[in-house]
């Protein structure tokens, strides 16, 4: 595990294989954090949030209960309470409401949005 500075990890997450953490990141209570996995800077990672096999670049936050397995999600996205993600790839700036589940290998940018699909 490598750890950035000023993060605050809750003593019940638990990790294991290769993680890196940035700077300023949060991960709540009973959170498990599977590597590989990358977690940018100033992200948080909700109570009982299950990431692994992933990517995820700075300022996204997951909400609590959600799964996210071999996937990348770019900045700033907001993801959900009792979200499920797998193999899927999110652009900038992405809000998936809690509760929701992609396909797998779903590919949602935010140009989809702007051209209403």
């Amino acid at each position: 595990v490598i750890a950035g500075k000023d993060r605050r990890i809750h003593p019940s997450v638990r990790m294991s294989g290769r993680v890196i953490i940035g700077e300023g990141c949060v991960a709540e209570k009973d959170a498990k954090l599977n590597g590989p996995l990358v977690i940018g800077a100033q992200c948080r990672i909700g109570a009982n949030a299950v990431l692994e096999d992933s990517v995820i670049w700075d300022r996204v936050t997951i909400g609590a209960h959600t799964s996210i397995r071999s996937s990348v999600i770019a900045n700033d996205c907001i993801i959900g309470d009792k979200t499920g993600l797998t193999g899927a790839m999110l652009g900038d700036h992405i809000k998936l409401d809690a509760g929701r589940r992609l396909d797998p290998g779903a590919r949602i940018f935010p140009e989809d949005f702007e051209n209403g699909t």
